[in-house]
């Protein structure tokens, strides 16, 4: 029940931070390792909750030419980010009708605030 979850964190704080290490472990898994490829990455762990990362993914445009003198290679380089961005990330809003109909009007997704009443099984 929810109190006993409750009491179980309160009388073991490193659990919540083990637990929150080991959904972003599975995440990267699945999405980084299987997914994408990914070649290597880095996280940086912050509370409450959250981590920054990089990931350095095969076939990634060369953002170092960013820095280039050049005029041409920096606009024609962040073509091929964006492009290269808009074939490996999407992003949905459930609310929103097959047929985008209510595009405009959708709300956005709710999310229960209180996460740690989740039951995870």
């Amino acid at each position: 029940d929810k109190q006993a979850r409750v009491k179980a964190v309160i009388n073991n704080p490193a659990f919540p931070d083990w637990f929150f290490y080991y959904r972003i472990q599975k995440f990267l898994d699945a999405s980084y390792v299987h997914t994408l490829k990914v070649t290597d990455y880095w996280m940086g762990f912050e509370w409450q909750h959250h981590v920054h990362g990089l990931a350095w993914l095969p076939n990634a445009p060369n953002v170092e030419n960013l820095l280039s003198s050049s005029p041409d290679l920096v606009k024609s380089t962040k073509q091929q980010i964006i492009q290269y961005a808009d074939k490996i990330i999407s992003t949905i809003n459930p609310a929103v009708l097959p047929d985008g109909s209510n595009v405009i009007d959708a709300p956005p997704p709710k999310v229960n605030p209180h996460i740690c009443y989740k039951p995870y099984s």
